[in-house]
């Protein structure tokens, strides 16, 4: 059985581009993480539930697109993408 993170889901999937808000990551294996990733930079993370965790997530350029990863240890998940509003 594996337990690589994989994620399913951001909720919301975009946002402005000032960031500061937070995003919930849904998916499996998500417990114990070692790194959640947005546009390959380390950003916080919290566990808010086994499977969900909460980030605040940083700023980006307007209309642009930036993909979401969720590490343990050498292990990656699937990339999800993030679109900051126009």
């Amino acid at each position: 059985m594996s337990d690589t993170p994989h994620i399913e889901s951001l909720i919301p999937d975009h946002g402005d581009a000032d960031g500061g808000y937070s995003v919930t990551i849904k998916g499996q294996y998500l417990d114990s993480l070692s790194d959640v990733l947005v546009d390959g930079k380390q950003v916080k993370f919290q566990e808010e539930n086994p499977g969900v965790k909460i980030i605040q997530f940083p700023s980006g350029s307007a209309g642009g697109t930036v993909a979401v990863i969720a590490k343990k240890g050498s292990k990656s998940s699937n990339e999800v993408y993030f679109t900051y509003n126009h």
